[in-house]
C-alpha cells in the first residue's frame, strides 16, 4: 500500500475507499471518487504507473464493486487501522515520529516536481482546489535548485 500511495499520491481514505470499477487496468488509470466521496467532492482521474499495476495486479479482484484493498473480512479497510500500521513501521524504520501516512503524498508530489512535471498537472494528479496548496507538497530536493540553475547558467 506504500508503494501504491506515493505512485499514485492518493489520499489514505481515497486508497480505502478504492473500488475495482473504479479501476481500468486496460488503459492505466483510476477513478477517485467513483462509488464514494473524496475531500473535494469531485470524481478525478488518476494515471496508473508500472509500481501501482504491479500492487494492483497482486490483489485479488473479487467483482466490480469490491474493494481493491480490504479489511479482515473483506469489506473496507480502516484508516484508522493503517494510519496506526504505518506509525509501527515508521518507528521500526526508526524514522522521525512525526512522519506519517499522508507523507507519502508529499513525496508523490516533490518527485513529480523535480522531474519537470507542471505544478498545474500536479494539481490535477492530487486534486487540490488551487495550485496554493499543491505548493505547499512540493517539496525540493536539496541541490534542486542548484541544479537548475547551473544547467541555465552553467557552473562557476
Amino acid at each position: 500500500m506504500i508503494t501504491f500511495a506515493v505512485s499514485t499520491g492518493l489520499r489514505r481514505e481515497e486508497i480505502c475507499s478504492l473500488r475495482w470499477s473504479g479501476v481500468n487496468l486496460v488503459d492505466r488509470h483510476l477513478i477517485v471518487g467513483r462509488g464514494h466521496s473524496t475531500k473535494s467532492h469531485h470524481e478525478r482521474p488518476v494515471p496508473l504507473v508500472k509500481p501501482a499495476l504491479d500492487v494492483l495486479n497482486r490483489q485479488d479482484q473479487p467483482d466490480e464493486a469490491g474493494y481493491v484493498f480490504r479489511g479482515f473480512r473483506g469489506g473496507k479497510l480502516n484508516g484508522d487501522y493503517v494510519g496506526k500500521q504505518f506509525k509501527r513501521y515508521v518507528r521500526l524504520a526508526r524514522l522521525p515520529e512525526d512522519v506519517s501516512f499522508h507523507h507519502l503524498r508529499h513525496t508523490c508530489a516533490s518527485w513529480l516536481v523535480m522531474k519537470g512535471v507542471p505544478i498545474r498537472v500536479v494539481q490535477e494528479i492530487l486534486g487540490h482546489s488551487s495550485v496554493t496548496v499543491t505548493q505547499r507538497y512540493a517539496h525540493l530536493a536539496p541541490g534542486v535548485m542548484r541544479e537548475a540553475m547551473e544547467a541555465t547558467f552553467g557552473d562557476l
